[in-house]
């Protein structure tokens, strides 16, 4: 049986600082795919992590400065140099830094994308972390649509869901994490 979930969920985070000071909430929202942006990797990405990539701005996070990040097929972003992949990245003692919207061991398949963009005007720039047609390692009937987005300005952060469904229940990781 398919499991419908996080559909159309909009998970807010919002901070200038210190992850310690980020807020949530959580409301309804509007679930818009990216389709023009940079896409990383290719169907058969399992574990992978793309490192070094551009933000397009500067977003503070943890009270650093950071115009890059790392992005990890597991369902999860970093700052600085993603040099490991985690399927629990938020209890991890070895990966820091990091913003997760579903994390476990995913893998993609036919049709799958992860793709980034940055969109929108100075200084209210936002980039968009999309994984498309997502599944869990090694099952069939999967398809997890899902984004992490940084906001220039405000530093915050947003999680969206987009269509989701699921042949299992698995446990995944879901948050944000500073430096330890």
């Amino acid at each position: 049986t398919t499991i419908l979930f996080f559909s159309g969920i909009l998970i807010s985070l919002n901070s200038r600082g210190l992850v310690s000071t980020y807020t949530f909430s959580q409301s309804a929202g509007t679930y818009t795919a990216i389709s023009a942006g940079t896409i990383l990797g290719d169907t058969t990405n399992d574990d992978d992590n793309f490192n070094a990539l551009n933000i397009g701005f500067t977003f503070y996070y943890n009270g650093q400065a950071y115009t890059q990040f790392g992005v990890n097929a597991n369902g999860y972003i970093g700052f600085g140099n993603l040099f490991f992949s985690s399927q629990s990245v938020i209890s991890s003692a070895t990966v820091n830094n990091v913003i997760s919207a579903l994390n476990y061991d995913l893998a993609a398949q036919t049709g799958a994308d992860i793709q980034y963009q940055t969109s929108g005007a100075a200084p209210n720039r936002t980039l968009v972390i999309q994984w498309t047609k997502y599944r869990a390692f090694a099952t069939t009937g999967d398809n997890l649509n899902f984004q992490i987005r940084l906001n220039e300005g405000t530093n915050s952060i947003n999680i969206r869901y987009g269509l989701c469904t699921s042949t299992g229940i698995h446990a995944s990781q879901t948050g944000i994490k500073g430096a330890s």
